[in-house]
């Protein structure tokens, strides 16, 4: 139980250092930290690579339709000239 804490203790740790320490992008500290607990954890490469994409791909079922709206309606105000109208108005 004492190794599963300090694993999860590193990985927040690492986490937090290289996010918000060294300004390195999220995506990427997320990855490596998961390539890195599982490696610690004892997976071998096939099975972290297939845990990454199920469960990226379960995050993507879920948030890709809101992205993807969120995308349109941004693209929308900005071909309308909205987003224009938006910055004066909170400048003001």
């Amino acid at each position: 139980m004492l190794y599963i804490s300090t694993r999860l203790l590193l990985a927040i740790s690492g986490i937090l250092l290289l996010s918000a320490r060294f300004r390195l992008h999220t995506f990427f500290v997320l990855l490596v930290i998961s390539i890195a607990t599982g490696l610690a954890a004892g997976l071998d490469g096939y099975k972290i690579i297939e845990l990454l994409k199920t469960g990226f791909g379960k995050t993507l079922e879920k948030v890709g339709l809101l992205v993807i709206l969120g995308t349109t309606l941004g693209i929308l105000l900005e071909k309308s000239g909205a987003t224009l109208s938006l910055a004066a108005a909170l400048l003001r």
